[in-house]
């Protein structure tokens, strides 16, 4: 994730073009390429996350449609923001 690639580019994340193309996938997608895609896609599934989900979850994706956080240590409340999410699918 360190790396200098975009975020689009990262191991477990989605993105989706803002000019109304298709989603893509890291090797699909060019280069440090955050500004012509939003993240669409966001899957952390067995990353040994531990704690409560961070506020900017919700706020930092305003059009995430899929966020899969299962088989992690994370405990507490989901909180009232998760209904900014209005993407999000069940």
């Amino acid at each position: 994730w360190l790396s200098g690639l975009g975020y689009c580019s990262w191991h477990g994340i989605s993105c989706h073009s803002r000019g109304g193309g298709g989603e893509g996938s890291a090797s699909a997608l060019p280069e440090n390429n955050d500004v012509d895609y939003y993240v669409s896609s966001l899957n952390l599934t067995s990353n040994n996350l531990n704690g409560i989900i961070p506020h900017e979850i919700y706020t930092a994706f305003p059009k995430l449609r899929v966020l899969d956080i299962s088989k992690n240590e994370l405990g507490g409340t989901i909180g009232r923001e998760i209904g900014l999410l209005v993407h999000l699918q069940g």
